[in-house]
């Protein structure tokens, strides 16, 4: 099957946002008067050269959060400005958050592209769920905020382990 679109998590997949949730989370521990935690390795991943083929290729791309909408889209258009999105959603009014696959097929229809056409790239089982409830394709990003395991136990039909194992991923179609 050869895929049309690819639908991303924003937090933890697009952007690492772990240092901002480590502070906020600090912040808390802190006022409760309970020590902090590090944040750990940094990380290190280049989203946007895969990003960029992808579009050359001529693929629909689209961001899905349960963040909420008012922060969702000032990310993406702060971080990701460059890329062309075809749609940008966070959690709204009278949308259920994933796993329910309601906002992926929001998806789906904004891009014209049929669900079984996309490939869903996220960094939780929540987002492997979604991906399988709306009948995408799901593929798990170890480079965020949960383990390999937890995304297979979600569903994922591919794990990678760098932004660039994607396109190999789908030059394997």
């Amino acid at each position: 099957m050869t895929f049309r679109a690819v639908v991303f998590d924003l937090d933890g997949t697009l952007l690492d946002t772990l240092e901002d949730i480590t502070q906020a989370a600090n912040d808390v521990l802190a006022g409760l008067g309970l020590p902090a935690h590090p944040t750990g390795a940094y990380r290190p991943y280049d989203v946007p050269a895969p990003l960029d083929e992808m579009a050359a290729r001529g693929l629909g791309l689209a961001v899905l959060s349960n963040k909420p909408d008012g922060f969702t889209r000032p990310c993406a258009a702060a971080y990701l400005a460059r890329r062309p999105f075809g749609a940008v959603l966070g959690q709204r009014k009278g949308m259920p958050l994933k796993p329910d696959p309601d906002g992926a097929r929001e998806m789906a229809e904004r891009l014209a592209v049929p669900v079984e056409r996309f490939l869903d790239v996220g960094d939780t089982a929540v987002d492997m769920e979604m991906a399988r409830r709306a009948g995408m394709s799901p593929v798990g990003v170890v480079w965020g905020f949960r383990p390999a395991e937890e995304l297979r136990s979600g569903g994922a039909a591919a794990i990678i382990e760098r932004p660039a194992d994607l396109l190999e991923l789908l030059d394997g179609e």
